[in-house]
């Protein structure tokens, strides 16, 4: 046997180690255990509201995106062009996606506001309205998951990425959200932008879509299991890439376990707060990753 699955095999082995050892340790611990008081929790979601949040996201995403840099090009161009046959630069590129991050917030942010006071509470959870300690709890919780799950998510990770060599040999690709963000690192204030964005503004984007609206909204209908197993896998599904073949399996096998952490947090803790700092803290890690794997 060469020398790389002897190596793949080992990070694996290790990686087993470190998941069981913490997994053990949050179990002794009670993270596993709802506590006991909890929060009385009334509020709803009616369907209507967890649709109309996913129709604001997907509009501006599919439609409003795509206009704005259709008007943008072509005004720069000084005259209408075809946007499937220009070529973005990277630089243009990772500032169309920061204005689409904005575009996406401040759009997202204008519905929730817009929304009654039940369904704002439903999608925070009623420990979010506890006061500022109670938050710096539930962002401390959350942030310590990260302990836990990162193990986890990256034995999974691994496994799935020596089953698929093994079994179907295929091209290798990075993900594609890292691509992006490794070509922005030639361009220090779009890279230093983008780098924020992703650890302060899209897990609270994300966070609100599939946990506080979806998750919250098919705990009503389905009950917490299911409800948090079919958010996971939506979540996952998500950030599906054509591009990158059969890495989805490993990219969103990956997602998942993370999903279901994610998810597990909120309702836990009764706060969306959790399940944002834990998403914060698992982004902030993967972009401090690229920086010192390009320093290296």
């Amino acid at each position: 046997m060469d020398e790389a699955p002897i190596n793949e095999y080992q990070a694996l082995m290790v990686g087993a180690f470190f998941a069981i050892i913490t997994s053990l340790t949050a179990w002794k611990r009670g993270f596993y255990q709802f506590p006991l008081m909890r929060y009385p929790d009334h509020a709803t979601l009616r369907f209507g509201e967890v649709f109309g949040a996913f129709l604001v996201f997907l509009t501006i995403a599919l439609l409003i995106t795509p206009f704005f840099s259709f008007i943008w090009i072509s005004w720069q161009a000084g005259h209408f062009i075809d946007l499937n046959a220009v070529h973005f630069n990277v630089e243009v590129r990772g500032w169309l996606s920061v204005v689409s991050i904005l575009m996406t917030v401040v759009g997202m942010g204008g519905y929730f506001v817009l929304l009654p006071s039940r369904a704002r509470h439903a999608v925070w959870g009623p420990a979010s309205f506890q006061g500022i300690k109670r938050i710096l709890n539930d962002v401390f919780f959350g942030a310590m998951t990260w302990l836990v799950c990162y193990p986890l998510v990256m034995v999974m990770s691994q496994a799935c990425r020596m089953i698929i060599t093994w079994g179907f040999h295929p091209e290798r690709h990075e993900q594609t959200a890292v691509q992006h963000l490794k070509m922005m690192s030639d361009y220090p204030w779009l890279f230093a932008v983008m780098a924020i964005f992703l650890v302060m503004v899209v897990p609270i984007i994300e966070e609100i879509l599939f946990r506080g609206f979806l998750q919250r909204w098919l705990k009503q209908k389905l009950g917490f299991k299911w409800a948090l197993l079919l958010t996971a896998a939506l979540f996952a599904a998500f950030h599906y890439s054509d591009s990158q073949g059969f890495d989805n399996v490993e990219l969103l096998a990956s997602l998942f376990l993370l999903a279901c952490f994610l998810g597990y947090v909120y309702e836990r803790q009764q706060s969306l707060w959790a399940s944002i700092s834990l998403h914060a803290v698992f982004n902030a890690i993967s972009v401090i990753a690229i920086i010192t794997g390009k320093n290296i």
